[in-house]
């Protein structure tokens, strides 16, 4: 006959095993880790432990389910909701960032997207790109009846992208914006990738995969939206796309960096 439980008896088993589990994971850093074990809704919990903008919130891409790769219900739910940045760490990643791809729009928050890029790159001392993809107008003016594009009419529309490029890098490296941790001579250099492609999630996916980068850093709201990622509508989906980490950046979230 089975025995019930009683809730104080669940919540000190799981706080138990919990605390052992994080012994395992941080060896003789365990000691001086700060842990806090609460029985609940996921989702809700970790949700309500946010407290501030200027915290990070660190998830597994799927989670303790164990259903191979791609993103769990609760870290696309966390990436879509939490009001302060979120870090979905892809479950095969054991080590510093190599190539961190910060996708960059031309949004007002671009600035603040391309910051968290460059200084998280410079942190692990890692590669970075500041990528923007764009839709090529020309091809909707050809749309009906296809003609030669005038190829400078290209050169110039790409040679204002690259200039706006360079001044969101500029803006995101000013020395008003840049934390103090990070001293200015420790910016990583950059390059700036311009892509063109029918689908901007597409794009994103693509050179992420080209690069083999480890971590993109993209914006949840603005010109590049979670939902252009890259063939659904759903966070779930957009995670279970990109082969990597990727570090969410709320709109609402004030400069961490």
């Amino acid at each position: 006959m089975a025995m019930r439980m009683s809730k104080e008896a669940v919540e000190q088993m799981a706080t138990e095993r919990a605390h052992e589990q994080l012994r395992q994971w941080l060896g003789d850093g365990a000691e001086s880790a700060h842990s806090r074990v609460v029985v609940g809704y996921p989702s809700d919990e970790l949700l309500a432990a946010i407290d501030g903008e200027r915290q990070l919130l660190v998830l597994g891409l799927s989670g303790g389910s164990g259903r191979g790769p791609g993103a769990g219900a609760l870290a696309a739910m966390c990436a879509r909701r939490c009001h302060a940045p979120v870090l979905v760490v892809d479950d095969r990643h054991d080590r510093p960032f190599s190539h961190v791809v910060g996708c960059v729009d031309l949004s007002a928050a671009a600035p603040r997207i391309a910051r968290w890029a460059l200084a998280t790159a410079a942190a692990d001392q890692a590669n970075v790109d500041l990528l923007h993809v764009y839709r090529p107008p020309w091809r909707n003016i050809n749309y009906r009846t296809p003609t030669q594009t005038d190829p400078e009419l290209k050169q110039r529309y790409v040679a204002g992208l690259e200039a706006t490029l360079r001044e969101i890098n500029e803006q995101a490296v000013s020395t008003d914006a840049w934390d103090d941790t990070l001293p200015h001579d420790a910016v990583p250099e950059v390059r700036r990738p311009i892509v063109a492609a029918n689908s901007i999630g597409v794009g994103i996916v693509e050179h992420v995969a080209r690069c083999a980068a480890d971590l993109l850093v993209i914006g949840r709201r603005g010109r590049i939206r979670l939902r252009h990622l890259p063939i659904g509508t759903t966070a779930e989906r957009i995670l279970r796309a990109l082969p990597c980490s990727v570090l969410v950046i709320p709109s609402s979230a004030r400069d961490a960096l």
